[in-house]
């Protein structure tokens, strides 16, 4: 700071705000980084649309009291409503085979206001959010001097127990242990929330230097595995500032899809969107048609072999069947090709897939899974189940995990599982509409019910029978670095060799995107 070389010097360019980095950000080098946001509007000639941001979530599972009231309010609400008891006869309907399109009803109304009792549930936590600190003893022992002096000034000078045994743990001496004016615990109340505040602004200095003395002193007691974790989470806390550096650099607001690169019909080139309503809708347009891609192939939408796996089809269940059997006889019409597909989609395996869902394996998952994990339309997000999975009594996630089980087994989905949200995310080549990747998040429950079915039951059942090729190495007990590792030694085996050779890749476009999901649950029906 100060020298000439680390100032920014611009010409025409409106400069939001600009920033020094640490030195060696994002680089070793012998020169200070230097962060620049520029004014899209100035610069495009157009007015972006202000970034839209989802409401931040109230309840966390590390937040204890907003936990406690979470808890309460569900606890409160389902004993006035009766929860358990619905949830309990609908179970008992479904297990008996006895449930009917009244019961269907009532499941679709129940999980209605179970979420609205928890979403209310969340309401009644507390909108302040945990401002962490890079944590240090110094730290916490001038936080402990501010509140010992406001508990003195609260009291009006008196020293309560309380108190004084928080005066002996900060080893404060014998004669500050004694009653005193307000004004003068008032003095003393200024002077630790200065002392608070300057460690505060140096807290990375004391964090790193509390675990420089903590790494040493494992060292010198010969405990290798603890100076080697202090040494990681000084890693990881290293790796995470220089990235709060250059967010810092940017200001408080976080840059999202404010606009949009698309081609131009009318002149052949490329022309910017900026506007919100416009660019949602031409991601609309253009996902419809991206989604559309296997439409007219064989067997989707507007193909000759879509009405033998259409599951509104009464007689599709028939065609399956003889898909399956190997007995199916392929249209006038249809290629070699398609002939030879249909022939391989006779069942490879036989026994048939354990698919009951366990309560504990639903606890498992959402106890392991980071609750900031984004999620859900209806607003049930992950925190939700974080939270109730912990719980030692499983009265309330058990509800959660019946109204799944009983919408799985009854083939009854349950409306909030009908919506997802597609999200447009940068695969960091800019805002080019072909440079644009599409997540699509489902409800949570829904999610591990999809993933506990085809992630987990059918992947192992595949391993267990063989279903495999041996050359697919992104399975269970295989490494995907093994496929690499082949492909080099393949080569260097053709190098000393002196042969001729040569490896072909294939990479399909939009793969994933194209997967027809009446075609995927036959192809999933093969393997058991």
């Amino acid at each position: 700071p100060g020298r000439y070389i680390a100032r920014v010097a611009v010409y025409g360019v409106s400069v939001q705000r600009s920033a020094l980095l640490r030195a060696n950000e994002p680089a070793k080098s012998d020169h200070l980084g230097i962060v620049v946001d520029l004014d899209l509007r100035y610069i495009f000639n157009n007015a972006c649309s202000p970034l839209v941001y989802p409401s931040p979530r109230k309840l966390t599972s590390g937040n204890k009291e907003a936990v406690q009231k979470y808890i309460s309010f569900i606890q409160k609400q389902f004993a006035e409503h009766k929860i358990v008891d619905r949830i309990r006869r609908l179970r008992e309907a479904s297990e008996a085979g006895e449930f009917t399109e009244q019961h269907r009803q009532q499941l679709f109304i129940l999980d209605l206001q179970v979420t609205e009792i928890l979403l209310g549930a969340e309401n009644q936590c507390s909108k302040k959010r945990t401002a962490r600190n890079l944590w240090s003893p110094a730290l916490k022992k001038a936080g402990q001097e501010v509140v010992y002096w406001k508990r003195r000034l609260n009291h009006n000078g008196i020293l309560d127990e309380g108190t004084r045994d928080l005066g002996r743990e900060l080893n404060l001496p014998e004669v500050i242990q004694q009653p005193m004016i307000p004004s003068l615990c008032q003095f003393y109340l200024q002077i630790a929330w200065k002392s608070y505040r300057g460690i505060k602004a140096q807290a990375r200095l004391y964090r790193e230097n509390f675990l420089k003395k903590r790494a040493k002193e494992q060292a010198e007691k010969g405990n290798g595995d603890i100076e080697k974790a202090i040494k990681a989470i000084k890693h990881r806390e290293r790796i995470k500032n220089d990235y709060a550096s250059i967010r810092g650099g940017y200001g408080k607001q976080k840059l999202g899809l404010s606009t949009l690169d698309t081609p131009d019909e009318s002149t052949g080139g490329r022309k910017l969107i900026t506007e919100a309503k416009e660019i949602h809708q031409y991601l609309l347009r253009r996902n419809e048609k991206h989604y559309s891609q296997a439409t007219f192939t064989t067997f989707g939408d507007a193909g000759p072999g879509f009405p033998y796996i259409d599951p509104d089809n009464p007689d599709s269940e028939n065609h399956i069947a003889a898909l399956l059997d190997g007995t199916f006889t392929p249209w006038e019409s249809a290629s070699p090709a398609v002939c030879e597909f249909i022939r391989e989609l006779k069942c490879t395996i036989m026994t048939e897939l354990n698919i009951k869902l366990q309560l504990p394996d639903f606890i498992q998952l959402f106890k392991s899974i980071p609750e900031n994990t984004a999620s859900s339309v209806s607003g049930l997000h992950y925190g939700h189940y974080r939270v109730l999975s912990q719980m030692k009594d499983d009265t309330i996630i058990r509800v959660l995990f019946d109204l799944l089980n009983i919408a799985f087994v009854t083939n009854s989905p349950l409306p909030r599982w009908k919506h997802a949200t597609q999200l447009m995310l940068e695969k960091g080549k800019g805002p080019g509409i072909e440079n644009l990747r599409i997540i699509q998040l489902l409800e949570a429950d829904m999610n591990w019910l999809l993933r506990f079915l085809w992630g987990r039951q059918l992947e192992k059942h595949a391993v267990q029978y063989g279903a495999y090729n041996e050359a697919q190495f992104a399975s269970p007990g295989k490494l995907c670095q093994s496929a690499i590792l082949n492909k080099v030694l393949f080569f260097d085996t053709l190098r000393q060799t002196r042969q001729c050779g040569a490896l072909m890749d294939n990479d399909a476009t939009a793969a994933f995107d194209r997967v027809l999901p009446a075609l995927c649950v036959v192809t999933c029906r093969q393997l058991g």
